[in-house]
């Protein structure tokens, strides 16, 4: 699969999901199911809901990485301001490719998706 470009969603509610898949379909990219991401591997990305940055709130991204090594992470939170640089220190900090804001603007998401997917060649 010289051209994969899937992307797995988690942690989000069936509201959020629905509407990062139509953004994500309408461009292209595969939606991988969280029930059998190794289906569609190999994984370009990884769109990580966290509630709560703080404290127990990050146990689901180290569990992220630990099942995913290798493959970039994004973390939508709403704990994020909107003045937090997607790739800024934030992001260094927690050892992701990227942290994004919630809402988040369809634009802000797929410009996140597009510059941090790793390509698989």
């Amino acid at each position: 699969m010289s051209n994969a470009r899937n992307v797995l969603v988690l942690g989000t509610d069936q509201a959020t999901r629905s509407l990062f898949v139509e953004w994500l379909d309408g461009e292209g990219w595969q939606v991988v199911d969280a029930a059998s991401p190794e289906s569609a591997a190999p994984l370009s990305l990884v769109v990580l809901e966290v509630a709560f940055l703080r404290g127990g709130g990050l146990q689901p991204l180290a569990e992220a990485k630990l099942r995913y090594p290798g493959v970039p992470i994004v973390v939508v939170s709403p704990t994020v301001f909107s003045s937090v640089g997607c790739c800024g220190p934030c992001a260094a900090a927690l050892g992701v490719a990227g942290v994004l804001p919630k809402p988040i603007a369809r634009a802000t998401l797929m410009e996140a998706v597009h510059r941090l997917a790793r390509s698989s060649s």
